[in-house]
């Protein structure tokens, strides 16, 4: 039976997205527009046709097919074909942007004389409905070759090592529905170059961005109350970085070789400093050591070779070769009339 006369026998209803996908394979619907006609069901095309009268403005099309492009990472050219066969399915006119775009093309095309195009982003081959996304699913989705993503809004937790070496990534979308990222969930995604964790998580865990090489910026919430060991290790373009007030702990290794790192700024929550935390960033000149910083553990400063000089509570235990050799330490009350009258 045709797709057009089962919908509108259905009256465009389905019960959910896999009752819509059976439809769609049996109908013989090839896989990458059945994945834009799910996502575009998901977002509300069926009942936005039907509240419109049966057409879709220029306006209206524009708004599908940014929102396809930026929650799904599906191109403008797959989306509005998606567009086309939902409209041919309720009777609807679908006014497409002013700006044709080129027909979508499956075969592979000899580039120009002289050009050399970018690879075009790879589209997931299905949709993701689950809430917690492991690496198995971002290479079922195909987004371990993408360059540009936003994960879904369905989606609570990043897996363990979900998106570990995927090199071809350079900007992701967390949303504020992702309230947990597990250890190693970015490591070596070596052209990542800015990232903002979500409102709601709560804990960066080990070794998440470890050796993002790229990765130039970082925004940490207010939410965040632990940063895990290693987590942004061999970073070597990250150039500042403010830690949260709600942290407590600097932990082992976080910083330890970002070679690049000029600016840290600690919050007075901080009780600790374990060791190699800043090892080896040589562009660290200055540091400033809030005076509830209780310990710093051993070679939590070794290597910063710009480093001169340390202004630390008398408070503040420091362990034999938490320093390089020749830093100077000085060492102040944290009672300001103590200071005064010493």
């Amino acid at each position: 039976m045709e797709f057009k006369t089962i919908i509108q026998q259905k009256q465009g209803s389905f019960l959910d997205h896999t009752i819509l996908r059976g439809f769609l394979r049996d109908c013989g619907v090839d896989k990458r527009t059945a994945w834009v006609m799910e996502c575009l069901y998901e977002i509300g095309i069926v009942e936005k046709i039907r509240r419109s009268g049966g057409t879709l403005s220029q306006t209206e099309v524009y708004h599908f097919i940014s929102q396809l492009e930026k929650d799904y990472g599906i191109s403008p050219q797959f989306a509005e074909e998606g567009l086309r066969q939902w409209a041919y399915a309720l009777d609807a006119t679908v006014h497409t942007p002013a700006q044709p775009r080129p027909p979508v093309n499956t075969a592979t095309p000899n580039p120009a004389p002289h050009h050399n195009p970018s690879p075009a982003p790879v589209p997931p081959t299905k949709p993701f409905y689950g809430s917690v996304l492991t690496k198995s699913d971002v290479l079922k989705l195909g987004w371990d070759k993408v360059s540009s993503l936003t994960i879904p809004n369905c989606v609570t937790k990043i897996d363990t090592g979900a998106f570990k070496e995927c090199t071809s990534l350079t900007d992701i979308h967390i949303p504020n529905s992702v309230a947990e990222i597990g250890p190693w969930a970015f490591r070596g995604c070596t052209n990542l170059v800015n990232i903002a964790i979500p409102d709601g998580v709560t804990n960066i865990d080990d070794g998440t961005f470890a050796d993002c090489t790229n990765l130039a910026g970082i925004i940490i919430p207010d939410s965040v109350t632990e940063i895990g060991h290693w987590a942004f290790k061999g970073c070597t373009r990250l150039v500042n970085v403010t830690i949260p007030c709600s942290v407590k702990y600097i932990n082992s290794g976080i910083f330890q070789g970002c070679t690049s790192l000029t600016s840290v700024t600690i919050p007075n929550s901080v009780t600790y400093i374990n060791s190699s935390a800043f090892q080896g960033c040589t562009s660290l000149a200055t540091i400033a050591i809030p005076d509830s910083v209780t310990k710093i553990f051993s070679e939590a400063f070794q290597g910063c070779t710009k480093l001169m000089s340390v202004t630390l509570s008398k408070n503040c235990q420091v362990t034999p070769g938490a320093f390089p050799e020749g830093v100077k330490l000085t060492y102040y009350k944290q009672n300001l009339l103590d200071f005064i009258f010493k």
